[in-house]
């Protein structure tokens, strides 16, 4: 039984040995010293493009939790650029004579996914014109045929939420995306993923009152000179860029601090937005009709 115990711990030692992560079970620090891409078939990033998402950098001191966490960061990239058979091995090489660490990551890519099917889901209900400004070809950055990737999945969401809340929806919503990896012989289905997308559009809302309140000193403020740089009228169909262009033009009315245009209350009922605008007045200026002014230092 004695004899047993001793191969087990014999092989437990062994094991342990073995570990990148005992090099640094002693006080010894390691500085790391090269960090190597090695790309085994295609490459579509450069090497710099993969050192740039890594935590650790040459001349860093080595971290083993770290280094893997940065294995996860390069899986992660690939993937969420349409490499989702991507494969990636690491190996490390300590020299205890210099207290150095040489890490590389061998990096096969494999297959890019292409898009074969974009379908939307919850735009049932939308009005043609608005679907077609959806499906505007010149304006979609995701489409059957291209190539995925998640960030421009983002933007594409984005860009349909904003459509709809330009148009009256101004409760729209999208929903988490659906990205299904199609598994498939033939062989104009390899390498494909199909796409939903999800959104809650929502009523179809019109432009409320719009409440100014002051906060401070109203110096020579007035409710007019607010409600004069609003690109909105009540009863109007609701559109977000009108909210941000009346933004602008509030801001730039320098005396005014940050001035925000934020929903009061939703009247589902009646399908009406009402607004609310706090002023705050940060300076004691007299209020000119036009600012135009830039100040050079």
């Amino acid at each position: 039984m004695n004899h047993i115990y001793r191969i087990l711990f014999s092989l437990l030692l062994i094991m342990k040995l073995c570990d990148p992560a005992f090099a640094q079970s002693s006080d010894d620090v390691f500085e790391i010293d090269d960090i190597e891409i090695v790309f085994s078939g295609t490459n579509s990033f450069e090497q710099e493009n993969i050192r740039g998402i890594m935590a650790l950098k040459e001349g860093d001191e080595f971290d083993y939790e770290t280094f893997v966490q940065d294995m996860e960061r390069v899986r992660k990239f690939y993937f969420d650029n349409g490499f989702f058979d991507m494969k990636v091995d690491t190996s490390l090489k300590f020299d205890y004579s210099s207290l150095e660490v040489d890490e590389t990551f061998k990096i096969d890519e494999g297959p890019r996914y292409r898009i074969h099917k974009l379908t939307f889901e919850g735009l049932e209900d939308v009005s043609g014109d608005v679907t077609g400004r959806i499906s505007q070809p010149g304006d979609m950055k995701v489409y059957a045929g291209g190539y995925y990737s998640r960030d421009t999945l983002k933007q594409e969401i984005l860009r349909i939420v904003d459509v709809l809340q330009n148009n009256g929806y101004a409760l729209a919503e999208a929903g988490s995306p659906e990205v299904l990896k199609i598994e498939s012989n033939i062989p104009e289905m390899k390498n494909k993923v199909n796409i939903n997308l999800p959104f809650k559009t929502g009523l179809i809302y019109t432009f409320g009152t719009t409440k100014v309140s002051f906060r401070g000193e109203k110096y020579n403020i007035t409710l007019n000179d607010i409600t004069r740089e609003l690109s909105y009228k009540q009863g109007q169909i609701y559109r977000k860029e009108e909210i941000v262009k009346s933004e602008i033009n509030l801001s730039k009315m320098s005396i005014l601090e940050n001035p925000r245009i934020n929903f009061a209350d939703v009247d589902s009922a009646s399908r009406i937005i009402n607004l609310k605008i706090e002023i705050f007045v940060s300076k004691k200026y007299e209020l000119v009709p036009e600012i135009f002014t830039y100040y050079f230092r």
